[in-house]
């Protein structure tokens, strides 16, 4: 029939033999396709036997090493492995086989068309049985932070230091019994995971995404738990470090569970008596004009200064930046809270300044008492083009605490400026001016100066 309408339609004979002859060797090939897939054996991929997270707090960033055993067929066998509602980056996935490592490759990997959270390998295996693996990537959403306590003592002269590693976890899969390990330092990565994530990470060239790899499993190629340090120990579990170059490495011992869209924290470093300087800084807060009484001046901001060494009883690892919480200590055995601030990271040897927060037992107030303008100089016009500004200011420090403070007052003056009558003094930067103060406890001092600013032709260039 279909010969008769073509010789009708003017189309020769032999082109409809041929487009016949077409049709029947595609059906073949289909034909054979479907045999040969039906010789592959599909591979359920099984609940994990071991999970290993190591995560990054400088950037977000975890690398994911589970550990599962498989049921091969010998010959061909196909594993699907997805990954819908997460933020793993496909680019990384790989496989291992970790037992008939000579007998199990893989021989092809690619995306499932209209599932871009999947993909498939091709393995092919000379044994038949379980086969141990490990299936590693890279993932976004599991963080980890420090949480500090500083319980100042009533004098506020010691402090005790309580810190804690806190694991946040919004990467949409829940991890049972999980090894954690936790990486402390900067770590720069090429792409943001969670961008790699959305996309698709088909973007990044592979020499780019190796050498990002190969950065990363410097501090985290390391092997699973021996078996006896896995179970999870009667009491909190304990935080072995150990340092790896420029970074430095807590492992949580046992196992744990970190669910999807939950927390979970586990106490670090706890030390008494710390000695530290309740030290105070100050920006400016206004100039009170000659004439104009105003308040009895500004609060200043507080800091605890001390340093991450041996003579403070720290100096074995670097501090991860987190929250600081301080408190007081009264003499009844009760806590005043102080303040909450960031920290960012202390490396060892290094000065840590933990903010209070303004203090108003320590003021500020700045007064402008005398302001003259002198050596005018005239253009050509008759016009001023040129002055200097003679002020005399004095600064006063108040310190109701019952304890001796350190204070630095910096103050700006823009352009050509020289200090007068006022001693100790440091010239902090090209427009700013530092003055340095021990203040005794509920104690009081002034600080007189002159300033002569040059404007215009004035100015020494």
């Amino acid at each position: 029939m279909s010969a008769e309408r073509s010789r009708r339609r003017g189309e020769p004979r032999g082109a409809a033999r041929n487009r016949w002859r077409f049709s029947l060797a595609v059906t073949l090939v289909l034909l054979a396709t479907l045999a040969a897939d039906s010789r592959v054996g599909l591979v359920t991929l099984p609940r994990r036997d071991e999970v290993q997270l190591t995560i990054y707090n400088s950037a977000d960033i975890t690398l994911v090493r589970e550990r599962r055993t498989l049921t091969l067929s010998e010959g061909t066998n196909r594993l699907e492995f997805s990954w819908a509602g997460t933020l793993i980056d496909p680019t990384s996935v790989q496989f291992l086989p970790l037992t008939h490592r000579d007998d199990v490759s893989v021989r092809d990997i690619s995306f499932p068309p209209g599932a871009p959270n999947s993909l498939v390998w091709i393995l092919h295996s000379e044994v038949s049985g379980p086969v141990k693996v490990e299936i590693s990537y890279f993932t976004s959403g599991l963080n980890w932070g420090s949480d500090y306590e500083a319980v100042l003592d009533p004098k506020a002269a010691a402090m005790d230091l309580n810190s804690y590693v806190r694991v946040e976890n919004h990467s949409g899969e829940t991890y049972e019994d999980a090894q954690v390990r936790l990486v402390v330092g900067t770590i720069h990565l090429v792409e943001k995971i969670a961008d790699l994530a959305r996309r698709g990470g088909r973007a990044i060239p592979p020499k780019v995404q190796a050498k990002f790899r190969n950065a990363v499993q410097r501090t985290a190629g390391i092997e699973f738990l021996a078996e006896a340090e896995k179970a999870v120990p009667p009491a909190a579990p304990e935080i072995i470090k150990e340092g790896l170059s420029e970074y430095f490495l807590y492992t949580v011992s046992g196992k744990h569970k970190v669910e999807d869209g939950w927390s979970v924290r586990w106490p670090n470093i706890s030390v008494r008596d710390i000695p530290v300087e309740n030290f105070y800084r100050d920006r400016g807060g206004g100039i009170e004009r000659r004439g104009i009484e105003g308040p009895a001046g500004h609060p200043v901001r507080r800091y605890l200064k001390l340093k991450n060494d041996e003579e403070h009883k720290l100096g074995s690892e670097p501090l991860p930046d987190g929250t600081v919480h301080v408190y007081q200590r009264r003499q009844d055995g009760s806590r005043l809270f102080l303040g909450s601030s960031h920290s960012k990271y202390i490396p060892v040897d290094q000065d840590w300044e933990i903010e209070v927060g303004e203090d108003p037992d320590v003021l500020v107030k700045d007064v402008e008492k005398d302001k003259q303008v002198e050596n005018v100089v005239f253009n050509s016009r008759g016009r001023p083009n040129g002055y200097d500004v003679h002020q005399l200011r004095e600064i006063s420090i108040t310190n109701s605490r019952p304890f001796p403070i350190q204070i630095e007052i910096f103050r700006d003056f823009s352009g050509d400026f020289t200090l007068e009558g006022v001693s100790p003094a440091e010239k902090y930067d090209l427009d700013t001016v530092r003055f340095r103060r021990r203040i005794a406890a509920f104690g009081a001092e002034r600080i007189s100066f002159g300033v002569i600013t040059r404007k215009g032709v004035r100015a020494r260039r």
